[in-house]
């Protein structure tokens, strides 16, 4: 079988649930004997350079396309006018639907499979160059995300445009629905909910987990050190940390001064670092997340908005740390 996988970012390094869960699907297609090619957008917020990946990017016949999905605020005002969703708008690109065209016409697939919905534009490229299959493969359900957000927005304004937002997104999320042959996610809840959105469409879920034999002998944990380790460029993670540092870790210092916590990932915002807050570290991005998890006992994950699987919190569990987290963080 061969199956062409299309990305909204390019899948390494593996510091993101995301990367990791599309990069585990793939190896082990791969190792069922499918030939896999991977088009990626290569967005500068994500931006890797195609010659550093790792040799087995080769069997893929990898392929990227440049792309700023950076919010352009005067774009973002001028989308209020139309009926697009800015959040899946921003991943349109000519260079990649180029790209796509020439692979499409060079060569016959049998699936053609979109890495989450802000691959979707692509789907009338798609339907015009291809017979494959589509198949959604949905790592969330994107516009509870934002909903979530929205209702957790303190400032009304702030909460008027994220439900704008939620709702063109919304839209867009079911409408695409109609468009492809099949669904896979990676949770059971997002399972039944596209079902009962779309009840002739097939959906299934392939969950997503770790290799355990990766990961090393469990150490003697220090459950006085607690650690919270996402990429920072996400919202959610954003919301979360600033929960964890305003009002969560005050509190559990008021019962023991003992307490410590470790906060790391990639883009960490400078004005959260600047807090002064009470036996509170900051590491930044990390190179080596074991070596940063090492002994600590304890994983927190406050997280108020998301959506799928957690495989940070997989990955924790699999060191034998105590995980810490709300009901959204324990979905899926």
């Amino acid at each position: 079988m061969k199956i062409l996988v299309i990305t909204n970012k390019i899948i390494w390094p593996l510091d993101e649930g995301g990367k990791i869960a599309t990069h585990q699907l793939m190896m082990g297609l791969h190792e069922a004997d499918c030939q896999l090619h991977l088009l990626s957008l290569n967005t500068k917020k994500h931006f890797q350079d195609p010659s550093t990946l790792p040799p087995h990017f080769n069997a893929f016949q990898f392929e990227a396309s440049y792309i700023n999905t950076d919010i352009k605020w005067n774009k973002a005002l001028l989308n209020v006018f139309s009926n697009k969703s800015y959040n899946v708008e921003r991943f349109e690109s000519k260079d990649f639907e180029n790209l796509l065209i020439r692979r499409l016409t060079k060569e016959l697939y049998d699936i053609i499979q979109l890495e989450n919905l802000f691959c979707a534009p692509y789907i009338n490229i798609i339907k015009k160059y291809s017979k494959a299959k589509i198949i959604l493969r949905a790592h969330n359900i994107e516009h509870k995300i934002w909903e979530r957000l929205a209702t957790n927005a303190s400032n009304p304004l702030k909460k008027i445009y994220l439900n704008f937002l939620a709702g063109r997104l919304k839209n867009f999320e079911l409408a695409t629905l109609k468009r492809v042959d099949a669904v896979v996610c990676i949770s059971e809840s997002d399972k039944n909910y596209f079902s009962s959105q779309q009840a002739m469409l097939p959906v299934s879920h392939a969950t997503s987990g770790v290799q355990l034999s990766t990961f090393p002998n469990q150490q003697p944990l220090n459950f006085n050190h607690c650690y919270h380790l996402a990429a920072m460029d996400w919202l959610p993670n954003i919301e979360a940390v600033t929960w964890l540092q305003d009002e969560i870790w005050p509190q559990l210092l008021n019962h023991t001064k003992k307490l410590q916590l470790h906060l790391a990932g990639r883009a960490f915002p400078t004005y959260l670092q600047q807090k002064e807050i009470t036996n509170v570290t900051y590491h930044g991005t990390v190179t080596n997340a074991a070596d940063f998890i090492g002994k600590k006992g304890i994983m927190l994950a406050p997280l108020k908005s998301g959506g799928g699987i957690r495989i940070k919190i997989i990955e924790a569990l699999s060191y034998g740390k105590v995980v810490i987290t709300t009901s959204i963080g324990a979905e899926g």
